[in-house]
């Protein structure tokens, strides 16, 4: 194999059964200003209002759902972003809920019930943000519709273009922790928008699958793996795009165009003696199954 980089929201303070398909059917500008309160009636928002995670999914039956056991998220999130969805794609799992709201395919921002997966949160992790500049911007909050990104340009502590990549790294991140999921259940609900104000982030989505492989663990995928050793490995055919998309390197198309399915998984594991290689060979194998370009039989 040719040497490639295989190493092993509060968005706005707020897809492995094979084959599945979903049912058919900033330049640079001066710190803004803050909002005027309303008269008369209503209140201004207050610290306790913002920050809260209230789930965008409708109160009707989602048009797909299933379980992450089943039907991996890699699998799930390919099939929307191929068919060009928009809508609320909502995975639970315990007591935490992630959403992710799908524009054309593409996700547009996240939304968490984890604390610890809030924007302001990610700054800090990041060191972008001190925790007492957070909480400087917390309590000012109130004062900028709930928004902490035009509340850090306001305060000047950070620029609006630094807002707008910090949060195009936060949503991509968020969508890569769900491909390690193996339990819980997701349930898309088609046609569902962010009510908050947003703008397009220009994620590539198959460019978040590619990176997402790459977090996976050598754990995690000899696990998925384990039941299957005694199939053998084939690509399908069916490019429904082309490996490159990953933007990962050649590896993946070099090993789609190996699967002659003759050889098990079992005879493929035991062609790699070191575990670089071995990892690298199962991150590009799971890629590919579960995006539908090759499959195990």
């Amino acid at each position: 194999m040719s040497e490639d980089p295989w190493p092993a929201d509060d968005s706005a303070e707020r897809s492995s059964a094979r084959g599945f398909t979903p049912v058919s059917g900033p330049a640079e500008d001066a710190p803004p200003t803050p909002p005027a309160r309303p008269k008369g009636t209503g209140r201004a928002a207050t610290r306790s209002d913002v920050g809260r995670f209230v789930s965008g999914a409708p109160k009707r039956p989602p048009d797909s759902a299933g379980d992450v056991n089943v039907i991996t998220p890699m699998r799930f999130f390919c099939d929307l972003a191929l068919a060009g969805e928009t809508g609320l794609l909502h995975f639970e799992l315990g007591e935490i809920q992630k959403e992710i709201f799908l524009v054309g395919g593409a996700p547009e921002s996240v939304s968490s019930s984890h604390l610890g997966e809030r924007f302001g949160e990610y700054l800090v992790g990041k060191g972008v943000l001190g925790p007492p500049e957070l909480e400087l911007a917390l309590s000012m909050l109130p004062h900028y519709n709930g928004k902490l990104g035009d509340t850090l340009v306001a305060l000047g502590m950070l620029r609006p273009l630094d807002v707008f990549r910090l949060l195009s790294e936060q949503v991509r991140d968020r969508v890569i922790d769900v491909f390690a999921w193996t339990e819980g259940t997701f349930a898309f609900y088609r046609g569902v928008t962010n009510q908050q104000d947003n703008f397009p982030l220009g994620l590539d989505t198959f460019e978040i699958l590619g990176a997402g492989v790459l977090s996976l663990s050598a754990d995690l995928l000899e696990q998925r793996f384990a039941p299957l050793l005694d199939f053998r490995a084939v690509a399908t055919g069916r490019l429904r795009l082309h490996p490159e998309a990953f933007k990962i390197g050649p590896t993946p198309r070099e090993v789609l165009e190996m699967l002659d399915g003759e050889r098990t998984l079992r005879t493929w594991l035991h062609e790699f003696g070191d575990p670089e290689e071995r990892l690298t060979f199962l991150r590009s194998l799971y890629l590919l199954v579960e995006t539908d370009l090759a499959e195990l039989d």
